[in-house]
C-alpha cells in the first residue's frame, strides 16, 4: 500500500506538469522537460542497450527534432552512452574492463583541454538554438561528443555473437542519408520525414525543380552508397567481392558506385578509390593475379568513360570532372569554379596562421558579420568565400585544425592519429580470424579518410567522430588491443630436441 501511494504521489504531479508543458510544446523549456521525461521512461532500455544504440547511431543521418537545435542522433547517443559508462564503471570488475590505449586516451584528453581553453579565450560557446548572440557552439559540441563517444565505445566489449551484426549496423546506418531525397520525390504527403531526416540532402534536388535546371543532384545517394560499399568490404573484402561463385556481390557494388555518382560529388569516387587502394594493400593483393586484373579493369573503365562520358546524365558527368576526360563544358566550369574559390580562400587563410598559431581563433562567430558578408557578396563588394571564412567552413582539413585550435590542437590531433593508427594496425595484424575482414576495413577506411582529410577536403569538427569511432569500435570489437600470440613450447620437447642435436653431433 505504501509503495503504491508513493508512486501515486510522484506520478500525479509529474503528469500534471507534463500536461501544462504540452499546452505549449514548442518552447525550449517544454522540449527539454519532455525529452528528459521520455528518456526516463526509456532508462531500462538505455541501461541495457546504450552501447549498441551508440554504434547504430554512429553513421546515421537522423535529427533529434524534439531537442533545441535538432542535433544529430549520434550527438545524443554519445552523451547518453558516455554518462552510462561513467555511472556503471564503479560497478564493473576491473578484470572485465577493456584495456584501451593510454596514448589515445591522453591525446584526446589533451585535445579536450585545448578545446575548452580555446573556447574560453575566444568568445565562449554560443549556441543559436539557446538564444545566444554568438553562434558557432555547435562545433564545440561535435568535438566534445566525438571525444566522449570514443570513451563510451571503449567502455565495454561487443559480444562475440553480435560482432558481425554490429559491423553491419555501424556502416549500413549511413543509408539514412537517402531518405531526404526519397521523401522529396514522394511528394508533400511524406514531408513529415524531414522532422527526422536532414532536409539538406534534398535542397539541391528541390532547387533544380524550382529553377528548371538540367543538373539534378541526388546528394543523399553519395553517403548512402558509401555505406553499402563499406559494409560489403567489411563483410567480404575485395577477394570476396570478386568471387566468381557469387557474381551478385560485384553487381551490387557496381550499382552502388553508379548511385553514388548521381550525387554529383567528386568526393564519393575519390574516397572510394582511396579505400580500395588501401584495402588492396592491407589484403596483400599486390603480388597476386588480382593486381593485373584490377589494373586492366581500371584502364578499360577509363577508356569506356572517355568515349561515353558526354552522354551520361549531368550529375554523373560532374562526379567525373576530376578525371582527364571530356565532359559537358558547363559541368567542367562548375566544378573548376568550386576549386578556384577554395584555392583563393586557402591563400588568404594561410596568411592568418601566424596570428592564430599559439591561441586558435575558435568557432565563435558574430551573426551580424555573417549577414554583412552575405549582403556584400550579393552586391559584388566581397568574395563569395568570405562568408565561409566567417562561418569556419574552410574546406580544408589542416586549416580547420590549426586556425580554430592553434598549434596545440594540431599536436593533440596528430598524436591521436598516430596512436589510433597503432591500435588499428595491431588489431589488424593480431586480431582473430573472425574479425580479419572488419579489421582490414577499419584500418583501410581510417587511412583513406585521413588522406582525404589532409589533401582534399575536411572539417575537423565534423570529421573527428569518424576517426574516434573507428578506433573506439575496433577496441570494442576486438576486446581491447590485440597482441602477438607467443607459443610456449613444453620443456619436454625442448629437451628432446637438444638431446637429438647432441647425439647427431
Amino acid at each position: 500500500m505504501g509503495k503504491s501511494l508513493l508512486i501515486f504521489i510522484i506520478c500525479v504531479p509529474l503528469a500534471i506538469l507534463l500536461g501544462i508543458m504540452l499546452s505549449d510544446p514548442l518552447t525550449t523549456n517544454s522540449m527539454i522537460l519532455l525529452s528528459a521525461s521520455f528518456a526516463l521512461l526509456l532508462s531500462p532500455l538505455l541501461i541495457k542497450s546504450h552501447h549498441t544504440l551508440l554504434i547504430i547511431a554512429s553513421n546515421a543521418y537522423v535529427n533529434v527534432f524534439f531537442l533545441p537545435g535538432q542535433p544529430q542522433l549520434w550527438v545524443l547517443t554519445n552523451a547518453i552512452s558516455f554518462c552510462m559508462a561513467i555511472i556503471s564503471r564503479p560497478l564493473d570488475r576491473s578484470e572485465k574492463r577493456l584495456k584501451g590505449s593510454r596514448s589515445v586516451t591522453w591525446s584526446l584528453l589533451v585535445l579536450f583541454v585545448v578545446i575548452v581553453v580555446t573556447a574560453k579565450e575566444s568568445g565562449g560557446i554560443g549556441i543559436r538554438a539557446f538564444g545566444s548572440s554568438v553562434y558557432g557552439g555547435k562545433r564545440y559540441v561535435w568535438l566534445v561528443m566525438g571525444i566522449a563517444g570514443y570513451f563510451a565505445l571503449t567502455s565495454q566489449a561487443v559480444a562475440d555473437k553480435s560482432r558481425r551484426h554490429v559491423v553491419g549496423w555501424y556502416f549500413l546506418s549511413g543509408v539514412t542519408s537517402a531518405v531526404g531525397n526519397l521523401a522529396y520525390a514522394l511528394g508533400p504527403a511524406f514531408y513529415f520525414l524531414f522532422l527526422l531526416f536532414p532536409v539538406e540532402w534534398a535542397l539541391q534536388q528541390a532547387g533544380a525543380d524550382q529553377t528548371g535546371a538540367d543538373l539534378v543532384r541526388l546528394s543523399g545517394l553519395g553517403p548512402a552508397a558509401g555505406a553499402v560499399q563499406t559494409y560489403m568490404l567489411a563483410k567480404y573484402g575485395i577477394r570476396g567481392l570478386l568471387e566468381i561463385r557469387h557474381p551478385w556481390r560485384l553487381l551490387i557494388f557496381i550499382i552502388s558506385i553508379i548511385c553514388a555518382m548521381f550525387s554529383g560529388f567528386r568526393s564519393t569516387i575519390v574516397i572510394l578509390f582511396l579505400i580500395l587502394g588501401f584495402q588492396f594493400y592491407y589484403e596483400r593483393l599486390f603480388r597476386t593475379r588480382l593486381f593485373p586484373v584490377a589494373v586492366v579493369s581500371c584502364l578499360a573503365t577509363f577508356l569506356v568513360l572517355s568515349l561515353t562520358a558526354e552522354r551520361l546524365p549531368l550529375s554523373l558527368q560532374r562526379t567525373l570532372t576530376f578525371l582527364p576526360i571530356k565532359v559537358d563544358a558547363a559541368m567542367r566550369r562548375n566544378a573548376d569554379a568550386t576549386i578556384e574559390w577554395r584555392v583563393e580562400m586557402w591563400k588568404l587563410l594561410v596568411k592568418q596562421i601566424p596570428e592564430y598559431f599559439w591561441l586558435g581563433k575558435g568557432f565563435a562567430m558574430d551573426p551580424t558579420d555573417m549577414y554583412l558578408a552575405g549582403e556584400a557578396a550579393k552586391r559584388g563588394h566581397a568574395e563569395a568565400f568570405e562568408g565561409a571564412i566567417i562561418a569556419g567552413d574552410y574546406h580544408s582539413g589542416p586549416l580547420s585544425v590549426i586556425i580554430p585550435l592553434g598549434i596545440f590542437g594540431v599536436i593533440a590531433f596528430v598524436w591521436f592519429l598516430i596512436a589510433g593508427y597503432r591500435v588499428l594496425r595491431r588489431n589488424y595484424l593480431y586480431g582473430d580470424a573472425e574479425m580479419q575482414r572488419a579489421n582490414t576495413l577499419f584500418i583501410s577506411l581510417f587511412m583513406a579518410r585521413l588522406v582525404f582529410f589532409v589533401f582534399f577536403f575536411g572539417g575537423f569538427s565534423s570529421d573527428l567522430w569518424t576517426f574516434t569511432s573507428l578506433v573506439g569500435l575496433s577496441i570494442s570489437m576486438n576486446k581491447g588491443i590485440c597482441k602477438p600470440v607467443v607459443v610456449v613450447r613444453p620443456k619436454e620437447e625442448v629437451s628432446q630436441e637438444s638431446s637429438l642435436t647432441t647425439s647427431a653431433a
